[in-house]
């Protein structure tokens, strides 16, 4: 894939794609290493809940990547759920924010109608 022959709508789609790319893959590494803090002081019975995080985090991205109407509404269950545990305004801003603005802008590519040129990534 060339990014130089790609349209707006092509490289709007990349972007978005990097960005909750970009998104999984730090929230990924914050469970992770958080997983392991969690594992040493608490016992290895911590490394189901920090599996089922990580699967929180990746099926929306990947529904996302694959099927942007899909992952339009897991993200927007991923932020309902963090807007729901989350009681401090700072905290749901941080997790909540990306997710719902990532609903948005799937909901759009998934009615946004693919060119020739603005396929991206996933044929």
């Amino acid at each position: 894939m060339n990014v130089a022959t790609l349209d707006s709508t092509g490289r709007l789609r990349l972007a978005l794609r990097g960005a909750i790319l970009s998104w999984a893959c730090f929230w990924s590494w914050f469970v992770v290493l958080d997983g392991m803090h969690d594992a040493a002081t608490l016992g290895p019975g911590t490394y189901g809940m920090a599996g089922a995080l990580l699967a929180g985090l990746w099926v929306p991205a990947v529904l996302g990547w694959r099927r942007p109407l899909l992952g339009a509404v897991a993200m927007a269950l991923v932020a309902a759920f963090a807007l729901w545990f989350f009681h401090d305004a700072v905290a749901r801003g941080f997790l909540a924010g990306p997710p719902v603005a990532f609903a948005l802008a799937l909901a759009w590519m998934a009615r946004c109608p693919r060119s020739r040129h603005s396929a991206g990534v996933a044929a």
